[in-house]
């Protein structure tokens, strides 16, 4: 009886053991996807701005060439205005 007693409170601590590292496991996984989640859904978007506000600055920097019929300037209106 008393046998039966100390198998059965050890099977019980055995189980309680295996279920807290399958919860633990459960728990690890559902972190990383909510993590992933936080990323695509938060960083993601943000980033994605400013590249493209990178983007933008950087073409509004460039020189621009000056319109003409054809578009940009004769050799000869580059050596004059170099002068």
């Amino acid at each position: 009886m008393l046998g039966a007693l100390v198998g059965l409170i050890t099977a019980g601590f055995v189980g309680l053991i295996v279920l807290m590292v399958v919860g633990m496991m459960f728990g690890l996984v559902f972190g990383i996807f909510g993590f992933a989640a936080l990323l695509a859904l938060k960083v993601v978007p943000l980033l994605l701005c400013g590249w493209l506000v990178v983007k933008l600055v950087r073409r509004a920097e460039r020189p621009r060439e000056l319109p003409r019929y054809g578009g940009g300037l004769s050799t000869a209106d580059r050596n004059w205005l170099d002068t």
